[in-house]
């Protein structure tokens, strides 16, 4: 059931070419365009050929173009989702747009702010994620506006919201094994003025070796690297400012 889970991701390349070789370098990945009649749409895939995520070319970055990597959420009926999203506090950033026979996509923010795509699938229902080198493994939404992000996803989507224990602000939108995003409270956490987005964490062999490899490439590292209970990872952006998190998994003993 693909309702109210990451099923696609997707990223604008202002320049296509540089924004393939820096990918392409770090992760492996290839990129087929989808020809003039689907914009030069590439679809990226992983080694292996698993089809992760997409890429639009030459759009120029300006404030209606998200420039962040945008997450999109499985919905059954797109329109009533839409509908939802008002009636909850969100804003429709872009109606609905067919996308070939493919399905049909739209684009709204949440009440803190952070944009998020939303799809109804028709013949392509999302990625296969088969949490290798340079797959996304992880799917967040960096939030400033916890409680009212936290009903949203309840209302729009509906996330059972299991929370994390201990206090800290962090919940998942289903319980335990079954969760495939989560959403962090992120007042405190981000610099002020931080616009709230979507975050990917994508899987790597070796997390200091892809650092690197991530700088000689012209990117930054942004964060760590740092441990944590699920490996060891390390905020990154790639030449054009996009952030991305990279996680090795934690050694077998």
């Amino acid at each position: 059931m693909s309702a109210g889970n990451p099923v696609w991701i997707d990223i604008n390349f202002p320049d296509p070419a540089a924004g393939e070789e820096f990918y392409t370098s770090l992760f492996g990945w290839t990129f087929e365009d989808q020809g003039p009649t689907m914009g030069d749409y590439r679809m990226i895939h992983a080694p292996g050929g698993h089809v992760i995520a997409g890429a639009s070319p030459g759009i120029p970055q300006d404030a209606s173009v998200p420039t962040e990597w945008m997450v999109h959420l499985g919905v059954d009926d797109l329109e009533a989702a839409l509908t939802r999203v008002s009636a909850a506090g969100g804003k429709t950033l872009s109606e609905p747009m067919p996308v070939g026979e493919l399905g049909t996509v739209a684009v709204v923010s949440t009440p803190s702010g952070a944009a998020l795509g939303l799809w109804q699938a028709a013949s392509f229902t999302g990625f296969t994620l088969p949490q290798t080198h340079g797959t996304p493994v992880w799917f967040e939404h960096m939030s400033t506006d916890f409680d009212a992000d936290l009903a949203f996803y309840a209302a729009v989507f509906g996330w059972e919201n299991a929370l994390m224990e201990g206090g800290f602000g962090y919940a998942t939108n289903w319980p335990a094994e079954t969760a495939t995003a989560g959403l962090c409270d992120a007042a405190n956490i981000l610099p002020a003025g931080t616009q709230p987005f979507w975050r990917i964490y994508f899987q790597v062999k070796d997390t200091e070796e892809s650092m690197h490899r991530v700088t000689d490439l012209g990117g930054t590292v942004l964060d760590g690297p740092m441990d944590s209970p699920f490996g060891r990872l390390c905020t990154v952006a790639d030449p054009y400012g996009h952030a991305f998190q990279i996680i090795s998994r934690p050694a077998e003993d």
